[in-house]
């Protein structure tokens, strides 16, 4: 069974809270209900060392472009708002999002709007979508507006997905190079060890250093995993700190070969962020605001801010892009064309199309350069091990 946590109201209208154990959430409310309790809100219970490693409440883009999609097509066919969440709801596999969908439900049966509940979950929902939600309801066009989040979530996910798949190749040579290491300095080079000394040989460096990480290995390999969990776990929260975000956002920016792809890629959802908020209808300030708030990394953030006090003042929106380096200055040259025609939404349209194919472009350049790299590390390695191994097996059979 499981256990969610909740909070509720009691019958003399006080909200209490607490924790009960079900099958699944559709249970927890019934037992909910069976104590005279009405839910307000209901999630699965996240074990604290999961939470803090990002595990079990991670959703993905691809859930939130599904569920906009599908939200969209039901929308369209006549079904009314809240039914067609509380069906996406009972169609989720993902517990924690299930809850978050009939979460949702009970707030558009009890009058809340659609966008004002989706902001009570920005961990899900950002800024943009929540922005981007309350326009097409101010239209009227839910379900286009709903449309174009999928079709940008779906965007964002294949940048990212051929990214990951230009990485992923020279990242398995690498684990297994480092696996196979680790078989032969546990394994092999031990039992070649009582040859070495029995032979009285000199031995080269390589070699007498290859021994003494067997010997630290065999003794201490609970300390290197223990260490390698340390690393990872004060990677992640120093990440999430300012500073290390800081440092992040610095490292993305400044890696050669991967600088390209960076700015490509915040490039083309800039663009495309800046579109679809200019063809929903949200006045440009606000637009502005809203990009830098949903934008990673922190030097565009920074930026965007900067730009957006400017524009306030009255400065036109393209000049000050035009200021900053971050931005390439065809981005400002045809913001200002579309500026001056009437057709801002249309020309960052052209650009994030632009950016999109040249983001595409960039990632098989990197793949290009990475897996020969790769390669190499992988001579290198396998060269340093031969000439540890073998260098002093062929000492002793001269000797002999």
């Amino acid at each position: 069974m499981m256990r969610f946590k909740y909070r509720a109201r009691n019958d003399r209208g006080d909200t209490v809270g607490g924790v009960v154990r079900a099958d699944n959430i559709l249970a927890a409310e019934k037992i909910l209900r069976a104590n005279s309790l009405v839910t307000v809100d209901i999630f699965p219970e996240t074990n604290e060392v999961f939470s803090f490693l990002g595990i079990r409440r991670r959703i993905s883009l691809r859930d939130k472009a599904v569920f906009s999609n599908q939200l969209s097509t039901m929308i369209s066919a006549g079904l009314s708002l809240p039914k067609a969440v509380n069906i996406i709801a009972a169609q989720t596999s993902n517990q924690y999002l299930k809850s978050i969908f009939y979460n949702i439900n009970r707030d558009l049966e009890e009058g809340l709007n659609f966008s004002s509940s989706l902001a009570k979950y920005p961990d899900v929902f950002d800024q943009l979508y929540v922005n981007i939600v309350r326009s097409g309801e101010s239209t009227g066009n839910l379900e286009m507006v709903l449309a174009r989040i999928s079709d940008k979530m779906d965007s964002d996910q294949s940048l990212s997905s051929k990214l990951m798949s230009s990485l992923a190749y020279p990242i398995f040579i690498i684990i297994a190079l480092i696996g196979v290491g680790w078989l032969l300095l546990v394994k092999i080079v031990p039992q070649i060890e009582s040859i070495f000394k029995d032979a009285n040989v000199q031995l080269p460096w390589a070699t007498a250093l290859l021994i003494s990480i067997s010997h630290f290995l065999g003794s201490y390999w609970w300390l290197v995993i223990v260490v390698i969990l340390l690393l990872v776990l004060f990677g992640r929260y120093y990440f999430a700190t300012k500073p290390g975000q800081e440092v992040y956002a610095k490292i993305q920016l400044s890696i050669p070969g991967f600088k390209k792809v960076t700015s490509d890629v915040y490039m083309a959802r800039f663009c495309r962020t800046i579109e679809m908020l200019f063809e929903s209808g949200v006045p440009l300030l606000e637009a502005i605001n809203t990009t830098a708030n949903v934008m990673v990394n922190g030097f565009y953030k920074s930026s965007l801010q900067r730009i957006s006090k400017e524009v306030q003042k009255g400065v036109s929106f393209s000049v000050e892009l035009s200021k900053d380096p971050l931005f390439p200055p065809l981005v400002s040259q045809m913001l200002a064309v579309g500026e001056q025609t009437g057709k801002s939404a249309e020309v960052m349209d052209k650009l994030a199309k632009f950016y999109e194919e040249e983001a595409e472009n960039a990632i098989k350049g990197v793949y290009s350069l990475v897996e020969p790299l790769a390669i190499v590390l992988v001579g290198i390695g396998v060269g340093i091990l031969v000439f540890a191994i073998l260098v002093p097996i062929y000492q002793i059979a001269l000797i002999q």
